[in-house]
């Protein structure tokens, strides 16, 4: 599975995880959709930084 995908997936399932234990047991009414775009703003900032540093280390 291609890396991007991969980050994709556990973008969403941490995601889920996190509204569901909010709804449940929490009792907060976060929208499913403003956390996923927060985890894949997370998600894609963390990529960013590890293929920069990548990047920087083995020199374009």
């Amino acid at each position: 599975m291609a890396p991007i995908l991969k980050l994709l997936l556990i973008a969403f399932v941490v995601s889920y995880v996190i509204w569901f234990v909010d709804r449940r047991f929490l009792g907060k009414q976060i929208p499913f959709n403003k956390l996923m775009l927060f985890g894949l703003l997370a998600a894609f900032a963390v990529f960013a930084v590890l293929y920069s540093l990548e990047l920087l280390v083995t020199g374009f």
